[in-house]
């Protein structure tokens, strides 16, 4: 989360001024552009947790407690597509938009504590992580699509299609590196931190020559020499 806010989240101002300027089109523009980077590191991190994570736990607090992978993994994917979404908050936020998005978030944690509450009796801690799942996955997927896409007078079917494009596309090449480094990594700190760092670098490297179009790469190359320059 606060990678994603980092790197997107603080985007809202930008939205705020094209609607000042009354410019729809540049902030449907930049609303897909945001999107399409927010979903890409999503799938990152939560890529990251999930090949690392059973290796982690394993080290960090032994064989016993290996099970709680399988919660991480029922939290972790749900997580990636509700973080995909966040450039959609940001821009209800920017153009002053967010009540039925604070509505959203209001519902989604009533059902997450009463799912969780039910859930628990007969499936224990692992009925807790699915019903923090099920309302995140409706709220993030169904209720916030359906909202943004109304605001922002775009076609939900293009919403959908770019935002499972770049899921997709993203997945398959953390499936593939998964594939390639896996059988290296063992439940050791030294280990999990360099598979870590191999993976996030070639998923970088992969998803901007392959993930970002030609003008997006350079729009992304001029902000960091901008940010050089200023810093000199």
């Amino acid at each position: 989360m606060q990678c994603l806010t980092s790197s997107v989240g603080l985007i809202s101002p930008v939205f705020s001024q094209y609607e000042g300027q009354g410019d729809f089109d540049a902030i449907r523009e930049k609303f897909f552009f945001t999107t399409k980077i927010s979903t890409y590191i999503s799938v990152l991190v939560g890529g990251l947790l999930l090949i690392l994570g059973q290796d982690f736990i394993i080290r960090w607090v032994g064989k016993n407690f290996a099970y709680s992978y399988n919660i991480l993994v029922v939290l972790t994917i749900p997580l990636i597509l509700s973080l995909s979404q966040t450039s959609s908050s940001q821009v209800l936020y920017g153009i002053s938009k967010h009540k039925v998005l604070a509505i959203i978030n209001i519902v989604e944690a009533i059902f997450n504590l009463v799912l969780s509450i039910i859930l628990v009796r007969f499936m224990g801690i692992i009925g807790v992580a699915v019903g923090t799942a099920i309302p995140m996955l409706i709220a993030k997927m169904i209720a916030l699509p359906i909202y943004t896409s109304k605001v922002l007078g775009i076609s939900l079917k293009k919403y959908y299609f770019g935002l499972f494009y770049n899921l997709i596309l993203g997945s398959a090449l953390m499936y593939v590196l998964n594939l390639i480094l896996k059988k290296y990594l063992t439940p050791s700190y030294p280990s999990v931190s360099i598979i870590g760092l191999i993976i996030t670098v070639l998923y970088s490297i992969a998803i901007f020559y392959i993930g970002l179009s030609f003008d997006e790469r350079n729009l992304i190359l001029r902000n960091i020499n901008f940010g050089k320059l200023k810093h000199v």
